[in-house]
């Protein structure tokens, strides 16, 4: 009879035990899962896979401002030699093309001698302003088109990098034990929430991170 008792009593110590331990990896699971790859930067950045994507991108984020400047320089080259035009030949009022009938005749002719001068002037304007933005068109749409392929370059990249760093992390703190998880940033934090996660819901919790 002992000896049964005793049998009784080692089994059920062994599932206490396996139940213990299956508890434990849910949480450890729960905690990895939770805890940020971006904000433990030790686990990525002396990758030599992050190094080369990074001095990419940085080399790309570099181009792109380049091509910042230039389209401000062709903007202001184009301002400055449209603008020309009004240091020599300054634009006159408008005047007003219809007018109330109220209005005296000597002031509905002043608007349309203003209106007429104003014409003439943009007779003038309108050409040569249409030339100069000719003129930079085709350097405009030069830049145009290369700061689309670096956008596009530089967003490729940063998918790229956020995806290394995903993956690299993930398999790191995989083949990590307990001591060395708790020193990643937010690490306890999360193991504390999915304590509580697990003590409001355990079939719930088990069922999510359970193996």
């Amino acid at each position: 009879m002992k000896k049964v008792l005793g049998i009784l009593v080692l089994v059920l110590f062994l599932l206490v035990g396996c139940s213990k331990n299956k508890e434990d990896a849910a949480l450890e699971n729960c905690a990895d899962n939770g805890v940020s790859v971006w904000k433990n930067e030790d686990l990525w950045k002396y990758e030599n896979e992050f190094k080369r994507l990074d001095r990419q991108l940085n080399y790309v984020l570099r181009e792109i401002k380049t091509l910042e400047k230039e389209e401000k320089r062709i903007k202001n080259e184009k301002e400055e030699e449209i603008n020309k035009y009004y240091i020599t030949n300054p634009e006159p009022p408008k005047g007003e093309m219809y007018f109330f009938e109220w209005e005296s005749e000597e002031k509905k002719k002043e608007y349309q001698k203003q209106w007429a001068k104003h014409s003439y002037w943009e007779a003038g304007f309108n050409p040569y302003r249409d030339n100069i933005i000719k003129k930079y068109d085709s350097e405009t749409k030069f830049n145009i088109l290369n700061m689309k392929i670096k956008v596009k370059e530089r967003n490729s990249l940063r998918t790229k990098i956020d995806d290394f760093k995903k993956k690299i992390g993930r398999k790191k703190i995989e083949k990590m034990n307990l001591s060395e998880k708790k020193k990643l940033n937010g690490y306890v934090g999360h193991y504390m929430a999915c304590e509580q996660f697990y003590k409001r819901s355990k079939k719930t919790f088990m069922l999510q991170y359970g193996n």
